[in-house]
């Protein structure tokens, strides 16, 4: 259970500090800090990670849930790679314009 408790307090400081830099990077400072930002990130997901694989192995909690954290988790990562293809061939067909 402490386990669960450390990983909550993590991903409730973790989401945000990384809110607060999206909206400062979105203002358009900082951008030097877009590492740290993506780092904090990560520790956002692993740390929901965390959570869901600690419900499916207490008592009594689901590890179909934690199945489906991790399932989330992967799309995610195939959203961002989405995103990353569409905004190469954006910026392909800008510069060759």
């Amino acid at each position: 259970m402490k386990v669960m408790t450390i990983a909550v307090m993590v991903l409730r400081i973790a989401v945000l500090v990384a809110l607060v830099m999206g909206i400062i990077f979105w203002t358009g400072n900082l951008e030097n800090l877009q590492l740290v930002h993506m780092l904090i990130g990560f520790i956002v997901v692993l740390s929901l990670w965390v959570i869901g694989l600690a419900q499916g192995f207490i008592k009594g909690g689901s590890f179909g849930l934690a199945v489906i954290h991790l399932l989330l988790g992967l799309s995610a990562i195939g959203l961002g790679e989405m995103i990353y293809a569409r905004t190469r061939k954006r910026l392909k067909t800008t510069v060759a314009a």
